[in-house]
């Protein structure tokens, strides 16, 4: 058995089905320690939704995402398996990956579905 990369996923804490959101803005206020919220307007909203871009992309392989908004994905954490792979894979994310960096999600063309959640069709 492997040591557990999170406390929390030990089995003397037993996991309790849960839904997790992640949302853009609040990922990247964290990030940039609040000052998101000072950045214009438009590309706070960019942004917002690059960085949810960027979470699908990484987890898609193992969690069924739903889309709530242009900026937010949620997920499901039904089991301590899905939790130690959605751990896994956000810790073994690689920032200098060109395909997954914010600059290259920003300049990506939007799909239709990605305007039809934005409402700009």
């Amino acid at each position: 058995m492997t040591t557990p990369t999170n406390y929390l996923a030990t089995p003397l804490c037993p996991l309790q089905p849960a839904t997790v959101t992640l949302r853009g803005d609040t990922l990247l206020k964290e990030a940039t320690f609040g000052i998101f919220g000072r950045w214009r307007d438009q590309d706070r909203r960019t942004f917002s939704n690059s960085v949810a871009k960027i979470v699908e992309k990484t987890l898609k392989t193992v969690v069924d995402l739903n889309y709530r908004s242009a900026d937010s994905r949620e997920f499901d954490l039904p089991d301590l398996e899905t939790k130690e792979a959605v751990i896994d894979r956000i810790e073994n994310a690689d920032p200098a990956d060109p395909s997954t960096s914010l600059q290259a999600i920003t300049e990506e063309q939007p799909s239709l579905f990605d305007e039809s959640i934005d409402g700009s069709e």
